[in-house]
């Protein structure tokens, strides 16, 4: 959704519900929908925000219906590197390590 909402004309669009599940476009209207309405987890918006961050979008809370508003700024870009990258190279990896795939953390005992 988030390489979609990058490559698309839309300046926003909102994203909220049972595993994100629930993403509503100005231009397309609702582009995914669940049938639960149950609301995010914690856990799931933490998820989005960290997104939000790799891209370098800002994000408002819509109080009309409690969905994460994405927003699009001038600096907002796809990732040089994805995760899927990452995960494939793994934490064991010389190139893994180069790119601060431990963030700097090391367990020396």
């Amino acid at each position: 959704v988030m390489l979609n909402f990058m490559k698309s004309s839309d300046i926003y669009i909102e994203v909220g519900g049972l595993n994100n599940s629930i993403v509503i476009s100005p231009t397309y209207g609702v582009i995914t929908s669940s049938e639960q309405k149950r609301p995010q987890t914690a856990f799931q918006r933490c998820i989005l925000h960290r997104l939000a961050d790799r891209f370098s979008i800002r994000r408002e809370k819509n109080l009309s219906n409690g969905f994460i508003r994405l927003i699009k700024q001038p600096g907002s870009k796809e990732p040089s590197r994805s995760l899927l990258d990452a995960e494939q190279q793994g934490p064991g990896s010389s190139e893994y390590m180069e790119h601060g795939g431990d963030h700097g953390n090391s367990n020396s005992n």
